[in-house]
C-alpha cells in the first residue's frame, strides 16, 4: 500500500466518511475510491486536489507520509507571534518597573535614563524567552 493509499484511507476515516460517501461528493464511483485506497490505481492532478478539498487538507498531506504542510506552519507562526507580543508588553512594563523601582530608591540621577532601564529590562527578558523557547523545541 502507498503512502497516498495510506493518506487518503487515514483522512477519509478521520472525517467518519464512508468511500461510498467520499465517491459522491468526488462524483466518482465507490470502486475508485476503493481502487486509490488500495493503490490499484491513482488520481490525476486536478482529481488529487478535489479529493484534498474534499477531505479538508491539501494534496502534499495526502501524497506524503506524515506531512501536515499548513498546520504545523501556522502553529509555529501563531507561537512565535505570540512570543513577539508578550516580549514587548513585558519589555515596557519591565521597563516602567525598573524605572519606578530606581526613582523609589534614589538611584535615578540625570545621568541615567528611562531608556537605559527599558535596555535593562530588555536584556533580562531575553535571557529568559531564549531559555523558555529552547526548552520548548
Amino acid at each position: 500500500m502507498s503512502d497516498f493509499a495510506r493518506n487518503i484511507k487515514r483522512r477519509r476515516l478521520e472525517l467518519g466518511l464512508s468511500q461510498e460517501q467520499l465517491a459522491e461528493k468526488l462524483s466518482v464511483t465507490r470502486q475508485t475510491v476503493s481502487n486509490w485506497e488500495r493503490s490499484a490505481s491513482f488520481p490525476d492532478i486536478p482529481a488529487l486536489e478535489r479529493i484534498a478539498g474534499a477531505l479538508g487538507t491539501d494534496p502534499a498531506e495526502l501524497i506524503y507520509p506524515g506531512r501536515k504542510s499548513s498546520g504545523k506552519g501556522a502553529d509555529r507562526i501563531l507561537y512565535a507571534l505570540s512570543v513577539v507580543f508578550v516580549y514587548i508588553v513585558l519589555l515596557f512594563l519591565g521597563g516602567l518597573a525598573v524605572t519606578w523601582a530606581m526613582s523609589a530608591m534614589g538611584l535615578f540621577d540625570s545621568n541615567a535614563s528611562v531608556a537605559d532601564c527599558f535596555i535593562l529590562a530588555g536584556l533580562i527578558l531575553l535571557v529568559g524567552f531564549t531559555a523558555a523557547i529552547s526548552r520548548r523545541e
